[in-house]
């Protein structure tokens, strides 16, 4: 496998991860709330414990599915290699006809795929977030209601890794796991700079159709890359 395809997509992937918005989202209501209960000293204690089991979230998927890989590897050897690739296109391709259609539901806000009745379950835990434990769990759970987009990701970034052994793994799932933290301190600096949630909301209105598009176009061009992995290792 190509040192260079590879890393193109690790870059790809960790954009899709990056351009996600439900973590994003719970965590500025998440903000809110705290501010309007506790003072600013304490929500921003909270809002580090909930960037916390948000890492912590996504570093138990990264081992999961890392030693699930291993023991296929370890089993079939080059057979995943060989399977994987094709699977993965297919699952791509489902994704980015999923991004802009069903991502967001219809309508000018930015309510997402999840379920109302999930969606009105994290609203009343956001709500009632009051300790550390509290704030590190939400965070925790959170990504739980987004694997069906953040999964394939995961699955495509190891594949590449267990493939291109040139790549050092850990420090790439480390850059991975920070990056994926990136927009949740973005919101937290905005708030911190005396924005609002009803600007940060409009800011994310804005930003949807650029999302939709993006998230579409880049689940393409990582199938198209897969597709390229899969004839290399035929």
């Amino acid at each position: 496998m190509g040192i260079f395809i590879s890393v193109i997509i690790l870059v790809l992937v960790m954009l899709i991860q990056l351009m996600l918005q439900l973590n994003t989202g719970v965590f500025a209501l998440f903000y809110h709330y705290a501010l309007g209960k506790l003072s600013r000293k304490k929500t921003d204690d909270l809002c580090l414990y909930y960037i916390l089991g948000t890492e912590m979230f996504i570093g138990g998927i990264w081992l999961i599915i890392y030693i699930f890989l291993f023991n296929m590897v370890g089993e079939s050897g080059e057979a995943v290699f060989r399977i994987m690739p094709w699977v993965l296109v297919g699952v791509c391709m489902a994704e980015a006809l999923a991004s802009p259609f069903f991502y967001y539901r219809k309508g000018k806000m930015t309510e997402l795929f999840v379920p109302r009745k999930i969606t009105n379950g994290i609203s009343g835990k956001v709500k009632s977030v009051k300790t550390r434990l509290d704030a590190f769990i939400l965070g925790f759970v959170v990504g739980a209601f987004e694997l069906i987009f953040t999964l394939p990701l995961y699955l495509v970034a190891l594949t590449v890794l267990m493939g291109a052994t040139e790549i050092p793994r850990a420090p790439v799932i480390i850059v991975y796991i920070i990056l994926a933290t990136v927009p949740l301190f973005a919101t937290r600096i905005m708030f911190r700079t005396d924005h609002n949630l009803a600007e940060i909301e409009r800011k994310r209105v804005k930003a949807k159709p650029f999302v939709k598009i993006s998230l579409c176009v880049l689940y393409l061009i990582v199938a198209g890359l897969m597709v390229y992995i899969g004839v290399q290792h035929g």
